[in-house]
């Protein structure tokens, strides 16, 4: 969903990276926008640590000759900048709604929420609920990247995340997306056009630029638990995992993903674009501005879609009235003694409200006594009606991977969050205990495992850890 432009007539798109920036001036048309004057450059400072007068005069220099004059800016930050999860949605007023994410934001990340700027996006899944995705950015951050834009002569319009959003898609539909960006891979899954679920995951390349064996195996896991992140009712509609990058890389994150995610369901292809985006006039490097490319469009049509970590601007008018107001010392006597009035008038009238608020009260105070005892029950009871057992779906996984001649046995099992699961146990050989990791091994459903302690003697005693994927 978008709504009218703003009067935006050429954006300077700052993209950021560890010890590196790309930039590029877009100008917005009708549909889409045209780039020019493109930028890759290394940084010798870090905006987050070094001094913003050094870091500023750095931006600055290397805009300027690159020949970008303008100062409107858009900055996209790095997704290891940001902290973000999914919640649903319950049916609440504007006003609770907000307190239930903030509650829910507090129990998710490790700052308070003075701390942080937060962003979110909104949508509903095909069984009806509602769903946000939670991103925050520590404040410290923003208020470094502001400092800097300042120094730089630069104006930030917006902070928000560069990645490949899509354009009109069919409503149900969902894809997941991975981009490989300076030493690791961006992970998405969109729905309906909004981001369920984000990660990001360090990764190495080969010589040539391929994807490693090692890391291939790592993705393949951290795409799994990606999905797991995502609401469970938007897994059936995803069905394509499109990959960006270098060809390079591409190709070589295609070939030994295929298989892997044939089996969740999803083909895996090559990343595509907006068709505009193929005129816009970036000569090269698509996988690098064309993302920053379709976040300036995202900001200039006011996508509801995006993630915005921009802090809010006090308008010039309110400014102005304040600076009025300084000046305005002949006529305050006269206006404190206005404002004396109408205080007393508001006391009165609140007098009087309470009054008659209180004999309401008198009148619904058994219904409203009613009600509370209700609300303790369902606070009491409601525990054992949930409808997920994920505990019970790890005993599952452990069970299967023991043999059923009762060769091995558990003296204790202990589930935590319900996918961390710890084993302690004996075995009559070791040739049992070997076929309970063979068999953990081969399983799907478990993400990895790890043996804690051996004691060998008869029976032998073990002690292993493993997480499930939740499947």
């Amino acid at each position: 969903m978008k709504s009218k432009s703003p009067s935006v007539k050429s954006l300077v798109c700052i993209a950021l990276r560890p010890g590196w920036m790309e930039a590029m001036v877009f100008v917005p048309n009708g549909r889409g926008g045209r780039v020019r004057k493109c930028l890759s450059s290394a940084l010798s400072l870090d905006p987050l640590s070094d001094d913003a007068e050094l870091v500023g005069r750095e931006w600055k220099t290397k805009l300027r000759e690159a020949g970008v004059v303008e100062t409107q800016c858009l900055i996209c930050v790095p997704l290891q900048w940001a902290m973000s999860v999914a919640i649903d949605l319950p049916e609440l007023s504007r006003e609770d709604e907000a307190s239930y994410i903030q509650l829910n934001v507090e129990r998710a990340i490790p700052f308070a929420l003075d701390d942080v700027v937060l962003s979110s996006v909104k949508f509903q899944t095909p069984d009806g609920k509602r769903w946000a995705t939670l991103s925050a950015l520590p404040k410290t951050y923003i208020s470094a990247l502001e400092a800097i834009c300042r120094r730089a002569g630069l104006k930030p319009l917006s902070f928000t995340f560069a990645y490949p959003a899509a354009e009109g898609q069919r409503p149900g539909s969902g894809r997941v997306m991975m981009r490989k960006s300076n030493g690791g891979v961006d992970l998405w899954v969109e729905y309906n056009g909004a981001v369920a679920a984000m990660r990001r995951l360090v990764l190495g390349d080969e010589d040539d630029g391929t994807l490693t064996e090692y890391d291939a195996a790592s993705l393949q896991r951290e795409l799994r638990i990606t999905l797991g992140q995502a609401p469970s009712a938007i897994t059936p509609e995803l069905n394509t995992l499109q990959v960006y990058g270098p060809s390079a890389w591409e190709r070589s994150a295609r070939a030994a993903l295929v298989e892997p995610m044939r089996r969740l369901g999803l083909e895996t292809v090559s990343g595509t674009w907006p068709e505009w985006i193929a005129s816009c006039g970036i000569a090269s490097g698509h996988d690098v501005f064309a993302p920053l490319a379709l976040a300036a469009w995202a900001f200039v049509t006011r996508d509801v879609n995006r993630f915005e970590f921009c802090p809010p601007r006090i308008q010039r008018w309110k400014k102005y009235a304040a600076r009025v107001a300084s000046r305005g010392n002949l006529v305050f006597g006269g206006a404190a003694v206005l404002v004396a009035v109408i205080i007393a008038a508001m006391f009165i009238q609140q007098s009087l409200r309470l009054s008659s608020l209180e004999s309401q009260w008198d009148g619904i105070r058994g219904k409203v006594t009613e009600v509370e005892a209700l609300q303790r029950n369902v606070k009491t009871f409601k525990s054992w009606f949930d409808t997920s057992i994920p505990s019970l779906g790890a005993m599952r996984v452990l069970t299967e991977a023991f043999p059923e001649g009762g060769d091995a046995w558990t003296k204790l099992v202990e589930i935590e969050d319900g996918y961390r699961v710890s084993c302690s146990g004996f075995a009559r050989s070791n040739r049992d205990f070997l076929e309970i990791l063979d068999r953990l091994s081969e399983d799907d459903r478990v993400l990895g495992y790890q043996v804690q302690q051996v004691q060998y003697g008869e029976p032998l005693q073990f002690s292993l850890s493993l997480q499930w994927s939740g499947v």
